[in-house]
């Protein structure tokens, strides 16, 4: 019964479409479309589609410029004068001497009267002459605060050298002399002599005698410092000295009289530095 009434509805509707087209009833055609509107339509469309690609796209953020840093100011640089080396002081002679005395002593044996020094440690150096063929030797030195009156014993003689060594103990520490170098020795260079000439007559004071290196000789194998300064008895075994402060030779002997009679001055002789230290291990008995 429904599909009739559908079916009857349907051939209605189509009736009707045929009875209007008959009377010439025409559809109004469409109304014009609106340009103004169409164009503002495509108008918000492309401003729609540039907000939305500003939308998704990030703004590039744009690098920060570095700032430049400023250039240090260049310091000045002045240079620093460089200092001067301060110049030791030379020691005076006076003070050489002051110190060098300190260290020579008086010796005494039945066999005469003679000097010595101070080369180590309770050992002093001095002619074999001085001491002879004895064994004790007394040592002295009367200075102001050094006083020094010891027997000693003979521990070494070299004869053909004329060298003795004798020990007072290690309780006599007086400072030690320092040897010089015989080949540096220049002619007329300035030496001093000390010890204790004509102590008979004079007294036991110490004596200090200056002049020059005279001459280098050779005598009986053994090489010699000769000197102008004053020697006298007494002075066998006391240093020669150079102008530092170093022992360059032992004084030893000196020509009085030639073999004709005739009477010499300035002609006393120092056995060098170079035969001493050569003999002195045999000396110490090493």
């Amino acid at each position: 019964m429904l599909i009739v009434s559908r079916t009857l509805i349907l051939l209605a509707s189509i009736a009707l479409l045929a009875i209007l087209g008959a009377c010439g009833d025409d559809i109004p055609p469409p109304p014009p479309p609106d340009i103004e509107a169409t164009v503002e339509a495509k108008v918000q469309e492309v401003l729609a589609d540039r907000d939305e690609a500003l939308m998704l796209t990030p703004s590039a953020t744009p690098s920060p410029v570095p700032t430049p840093a400023p250039s240090p100011t260049p310091i000045p640089v002045v240079p620093t004068a460089t200092p001067e080396p301060t110049a030791t002081p030379t020691p005076s002679m006076p003070d050489i001497v002051a110190e060098a005395v300190q260290s020579v002593v008086a010796i005494k044996t039945p066999a005469g009267t003679g000097s010595g020094f101070f080369i180590d440690k309770g050992l002093i150096l001095t002619n074999a002459h001085v001491v002879g063929r004895f064994h004790k030797a007394t040592i002295a030195a009367d200075r102001g605060e050094i006083k020094i009156s010891v027997t000693g014993d003979v521990i070494g003689v070299d004869e053909d050298a004329d060298l003795a060594l004798v020990s007072v103990g290690s309780d006599i520490d007086r400072p030690a002399f320092v040897f010089g170098d015989y080949d540096e020795v220049n002619l007329a260079e300035d030496v001093i002599v000390i010890g204790f000439p004509l102590s008979d007559v004079l007294g036991d004071a110490v004596n200090v005698t200056k002049g020059i290196a005279s001459a280098k000789r050779i005598y009986n194998g053994l090489r010699y410092v000769q000197t102008d300064a004053a020697a006298n008895p007494g002075n066998s075994g006391g240093p020669l000295m150079n102008s530092r402060g170093e022992v360059i030779g032992i004084m030893t002997l000196r020509v009085t009289f030639t073999g004709t009679g005739v009477l010499t001055v300035g002609t006393a002789l120092a056995l060098s530095e170079y035969d001493i230290q050569e003999r002195m291990p045999e000396l110490r008995g090493e």
